[in-house]
C-alpha cells in the first residue's frame, strides 16, 4: 500500500454536558468582558469609522466601517 493511497480519519470525543463542565470558567476564544456587558444590558454600539471612496465622476461614496467589537456581537446575535 504506498503512501498516497493511506486515509487517516480523526476522532475527537464529544463533550459531554455535565455538572462539572459549568464551572471550568470561560470558554477559549470568548472575551468575558464583552459577554458580560451584553447580558447585562450594557453593550453600546461604538461608533461606525467614516471612510470615503472616490467615484468616477469625482464625487465620494461614504463607507460606514463597524467596529470589530460589533461584527463580533452582530454574529453572535445571528447565530442560533
Amino acid at each position: 500500500m504506498s503512501a498516497s493511497n493511506t486515509q487517516f480519519t480523526l476522532v475527537l470525543p464529544m463533550p459531554t454536558a455535565s455538572a462539572s463542565n459549568a464551572s471550568c470558567g470561560p470558554r477559549p476564544g470568548r472575551n468575558p468582558y464583552l459577554h458580560a456587558r451584553i447580558h447585562r444590558g450594557a453593550y453600546r454600539a461604538q461608533p461606525s469609522r467614516r471612510h470615503y471612496i472616490p467615484k468616477p465622476d469625482g464625487r465620494q461614496r461614504p463607507l460606514g466601517i463597524a467596529a470589530l467589537e460589533d461584527k463580533i456581537v452582530q454574529r453572535a446575535m445571528v447565530t442560533p
